[in-house]
């Protein structure tokens, strides 16, 4: 049996952190009114709270390097927007080295469902990417995560199986890569439930760029994701605004735009992408200088970066090798 795509529409989110826009798409009937439109009513009309995001970020079990992200990265608010609740089944592609992942696990919960994909374009650029998702979901503390990769454009979710879809940082990459974006959006649509939500982060390019600087930038314009994503049949329904940075001119590369962060976090940028024959040096010099505070740790991740590594991670711009 079908599904009548005419009453069951799917909602959208498009989250652009150094751009103005965070939107949120729901699905609904076409004649719905507004206050039924998104499909999942906000938390103080339903009576309850979002005390279980605020656990899922405060969760103990996540590592240093996530919660190091926070401030820029605001997940409570992201989790809020996108109305993810106790219980929900989740997918987060791309899911990269899991920091989506972990929140996600916390905040639906025991009885939720959190499927940790990654497509298999990435695993083929970064196959440790296997091996770490596969540790992360055999943690106790996220043991509702489940760990599958496929191509981009087939995940393979089983139809109305999914109340949010979450991809971080990545959308961009399908406008450069093999990939058949318009079957992309139609297998996540497929995969949500009716009244579910498609929530999409990604950096914004200029305005009207289309997909210029998808592939040298890893920027997207949000107009023509919007375009592609509503094509599929997904509905716009909320916007929000604090990801925004006005001071961004959305027309450099996002992997080397260190404007705006402190002395450390810039000195903790560039240990990140050093040679690890020389981050310990480096990092005692700049604590030295007083850069750096003296209890920081080196997150274990970054401490194998070895030259070919490095080489690769140049050659790609950076994609993929610091991401979630």
């Amino acid at each position: 049996m079908t599904r009548n795509d005419s009453l069951n529409r799917c909602a959208l989110a498009l989250v652009l952190p150094l751009a103005a826009l965070l939107t949120a798409c729901n699905g609904a009937a076409d004649q719905a009114p507004p206050t039924a439109h998104t499909g999942k009513a906000p938390a103080a009309a339903s009576g309850k709270t979002d005390a279980h995001i605020a656990a899922a970020v405060g969760n103990p079990a996540r590592p240093e390097a996530d919660t190091q992200r926070d401030t820029a990265r605001k997940p409570h608010e992201v989790l809020r927007l996108a109305q993810v609740r106790p219980g929900d089944s989740v997918a987060d592609f791309g899911a990269g080295g899991g920091y989506y992942t972990r929140l996600l696990s916390g905040a639906v919960g025991p009885q939720g469902l959190v499927t940790a994909f990654n497509p298999d374009w990435v695993i083929a650029r970064f196959p440790q990417l296997t091996e770490r998702m596969q540790a992360l979901s055999a943690e106790p503390a996220f043991a509702n995560v489940r760990a599958t990769q496929a191509p981009m454009d087939a995940p393979g979710f089983a139809p109305g199986s999914l109340d949010s879809v979450f991809m971080v940082l990545l959308y961009h990459d399908a406008l450069w890569n093999d990939v058949d974006v318009a079957q992309m959006n139609r297998a996540i649509f497929d995969g949500l439930r009716p009244g579910g939500t498609y929530v999409v982060i990604d950096h914004h390019a200029e305005a009207g760029s289309g997909a210029r600087d998808a592939q040298t930038l890893h920027r997207m314009d949000a107009a023509l994701a919007r375009r592609q994503i509503e094509a599929a049949g997904f509905v716009l329904d909320r916007t929000g605004d604090f990801l925004r940075n006005p001071d961004d001119p959305r027309t450099e590369g996002v992997f080397g735009d260190l404007r705006g962060k402190t002395d450390e976090e810039v000195v903790m940028a560039m240990l990140n992408v050093a040679d690890s024959r020389f981050q310990v040096e480096l990092m005692e010099q700049a604590q030295e200088a007083g850069k750096l505070r003296r209890d920081y740790s080196i997150p274990e991740r970054f401490r194998h970066n070895n030259p070919e590594f490095l080489r690769r991670v140049a050659e790609t711009g950076g994609e993929g090798s610091f991401a979630t």
